[in-house]
């Protein structure tokens, strides 16, 4: 109040800033934790993501590796399929050792090998006859690298199911007719087993005129294998060739005897007839046995008709 008895009211000042609330401690301090929890969800998240996006990564790459190896392993089957394909093409006979197996076998298999890696014949020449000339060469070569050279190749004229490969000396050639040659069986390798320097392929022979077509896909259907055979490779100066060729387990399929006749019993041996009546179960005495005792059976008439006759006296 002044001298003249008014209330003075006093003004702020325009430049004079206006007070703010601010904060008490402890609101300040439950943001600052509430901040802390949602950073660290946000972490717990962020790796959790992470440790899944790696799991499934590490999944991924595993799960190619196998179908990789899967191929790769695949792969090497049909190698194996390619390569033995005049091994079962000729239906090749047991042995253990190579220096024990049948000399004209082995010829006959390095002509279908010179056969099947050449399809085309106009590299070869042909004789009077019109029959191909497959050249010794050729055929020595195919041996080698199916034998090696531990043993030597024995020329000879070769026959097989429905064909014969003629050696001709003079013409240091295999006189090969002019005909279609059906391989007997066709080579399904199911395992290998490696063993030191050698592998054993688990072999199916599986027969080549009993694939059948579906009527619906088009697709061969496959049989089983006739038979199952180990054959062993060694290796020798970097290459793999033939050792042994050895007959496995026969396949469960092929155990099952076929059901036969039983032979026919001699007539002078047979037993006699005891055929069961049919009216009542009961058997009927053979035709021998009706006619040896046919006498006895008089006799025992004529003596019951004489104690018949004495008793009606």
């Amino acid at each position: 109040m002044n001298d003249e008895g008014f209330i003075l009211i006093s003004e702020e000042p325009a430049d004079r800033p206006a007070q703010t609330k601010t904060a008490s401690a402890p609101e300040t301090g439950k943001k600052k934790e509430k901040s802390k929890t949602l950073y660290l969800i946000a972490g717990v998240l962020v790796l959790a993501l992470s440790v899944v996006g790696v799991l499934r990564l590490l999944g991924l790459a595993a799960g190619s590796l196998q179908e990789k190896k899967r191929q790769a392993a695949q792969e090497k089957l049909s190698e194996y399929n390619r390569y033995l394909i005049p091994v079962a093409a000729v239906d090749m006979e047991p042995f253990d050792d190579i220096s024990a197996a049948d000399p004209a076998r082995l010829i006959e298999l390095a002509v279908w090998t010179v056969l099947n890696n050449n399809p085309d014949p106009a590299g070869f020449s042909y004789a009077e006859d019109g029959s191909l000339l497959v050249p010794v060469d050729a055929v020595g070569q195919a041996f080698a690298d199916y034998f090696g050279v531990g043993v030597a190749p024995v020329h000879q004229t070769v026959e097989g199911y429905g064909y014969r490969f003629v050696y001709d000396p003079a013409r240091a050639a295999y006189r090969i007719p002019l005909a279609t040659i059906t391989p007997v069986y066709l080579p399904r390798v199911t395992n290998e087993e490696e063993r030191g320097d050698t592998v054993v392929l688990t072999c199916g022979f599986v027969n080549a005129g009993l694939y059948a077509q579906d009527p619906v896909s088009g697709e061969l259907t496959e049989p089983a294998p006739d038979k199952v055979m180990f054959i062993t490779l060694r290796t020798a100066g970097g290459a793999r060739y033939i050792s042994a060729v050895q007959t496995a387990a026969v396949p469960e399929t092929a155990m099952i005897p076929p059901a036969t006749e039983a032979p026919p019993v001699p007539v002078a041996d047979a037993a006699p007839s005891s055929a069961p009546d049919d009216a009542n179960g009961q058997t009927e005495p053979s035709t021998e046995e009706s006619v040896a005792d046919a006498p006895a059976a008089e006799a025992r008439t004529e003596e019951n008709g004489g104690a018949s006759d004495e008793n009606a006296d």
